[in-house]
């Protein structure tokens, strides 16, 4: 009970595209970039032209991390890393997922790739293999 398991996403990987939450309007961005690696989520974002202060007075303020000028550089950067990390596994199906520690999560592809998880504070070694804190790497097994 106190950790979660992505049934849809193993269930539907590989065979239909899913998204995560807006990733600029969380509350953790962070958390939910990493959230999105561990479940092999499309990469999602909330985006508006004009800069997020104009909502202030409005219906909208939900929104104010949306103005993509403040996200520009830091959108193509994520996509980025996550396309390479991510990319060999987008047409595979999830075989297994697991929580190998508090802060480390495993998700295993079809193709023999892995996705490691590392939602924690520090940086853990793995079979020789660093999983950089606050971060994700891919491993061919």
């Amino acid at each position: 009970f106190d950790s979660s398991v992505p049934f849809w996403a193993i269930a539907m990987h590989g065979k239909k595209p899913y998204t995560g939450r807006p990733i600029n309007l969380a509350r953790e961005w962070q958390e939910e970039y990493l959230t999105a690696a561990e479940h092999g989520a499309g990469l999602n974002f909330a985006l508006i032209a004009s800069e997020g202060t104009s909502l202030q007075d409005s219906e909208y303020t939900d929104l104010f991390g949306a103005s993509y000028r403040e996200w520009e550089a830091r959108i193509i950067r994520l996509y980025n890393e996550y396309n390479q990390k991510l990319g060999p596994v987008f047409n595979s199906t999830i075989v297994d997922h697991q929580k190998l520690g508090q802060f480390l999560t495993k998700t295993s592809y079809s193709n023999g790739i892995s996705i490691y998880v590392n939602y924690g504070n520090e940086d853990i070694s793995l079979d020789g293999k660093i999983v950089p804190a606050h971060n994700f790497v891919s491993i061919e097994e």
